[in-house]
């Protein structure tokens, strides 16, 4: 759904006054967070997909001795 569409049904049944620039500022705050939280996670399975690789290099590499 639109992230503006979404701050409007949140919005509905309060009083009008909210600005167009009001909604426009929660909906890039919004897309801002989800973002950040996007990269947050990203990272935890790279760092999760680099610990598991070196744990397999290090049993790999005693199966070799």
């Amino acid at each position: 759904m639109n992230e503006v569409q979404r701050i409007q049904q949140q919005n509905a049944g309060q009083p009008a006054h909210h600005s167009k620039l009001t909604i426009l500022m929660s909906a890039a705050l919004n897309i801002a967070n989800e973002n950040y939280e996007l990269k947050q996670q990203y990272q935890e399975a790279v760092e999760n997909i680099s610990n598991r690789s070196d744990r397999l290099l290090h049993l790999l590499d005693e199966i070799e001795q």
